[in-house]
């Protein structure tokens, strides 16, 4: 079984356009649109693309003996939103969310309660069960969570690149040119690769 390739969170491989399909972490999520973010601070306002991967189901068929259905969308399925915003400039991801539910129900059946009608104030209007009830129990959990670069010594005025070989994905290389450096020190050189 071959290995799916871990794609880093942290930059993408620009230019982009609408409806790419690129992966981050294990996810194949989708270009949606652009939007203007405003970070704040020394980094300000950002053209960015949107990144989504979204999935929804149900961890088991319904059950077709049921006598209860539930209004509430929580019995026995899960959603999982991820949203990414990288820099139009740069590829540097500049903000992330995921939203996470998952959603239990239970159908299950109180026997009947013998009762006696006639120890009510209203005996006439007294109903007393004879079958099980059944009785619907629903259980969920939903999971914010969100990102957002609030500083960077980067220029984002150019695309970020690896700055080692290592940090490249695994199964891959760089070609030959020249190399510039991140941060305060600059160098140049020449290298040879192979890709697979």
């Amino acid at each position: 079984m071959m290995r799916q390739p871990l794609h880093t969170v942290w930059w993408v491989n620009g230019p982009l356009r609408v409806n790419d399909t690129v992966p981050v972490l294990v996810f194949p999520t989708n270009v949606t649109g652009s939007t203007s973010l405003d970070l704040g601070g020394s980094i300000g306002t950002r053209s960015a693309w949107t990144l989504t991967f979204l999935r929804t189901g149900s961890f088991v068929p319904p059950d077709p003996m049921a006598t209860l259905t539930s209004s509430i969308p929580i019995a026995d399925n899960f959603g999982f939103a991820l949203t990414f915003s990288y820099d139009q400039t740069s590829d540097l991801l500049l903000s992330a969310s995921s939203d996470i539910h998952f959603g239990l129900g239970r159908e299950m059946f109180s026997p009947p309660v013998p009762c006696d009608s006639s120890a009510t104030i209203a005996p006439a209007l007294t109903v007393c069960p004879t079958t099980p009830i059944p009785v619907m129990r629903q259980f969920g959990i939903d999971v914010h969570a969100s990102l957002k670069l609030a500083n960077t010594t980067l220029d984002l005025s150019q695309q970020v690149t690896p700055t080692s070989a290592s940090a490249l994905p695994s199964g891959s290389s760089s070609g030959s040119g020249s190399v510039t450096g991140m941060g305060n020190g600059q160098g140049s050189g020449t290298g040879s690769g192979t890709g697979f």
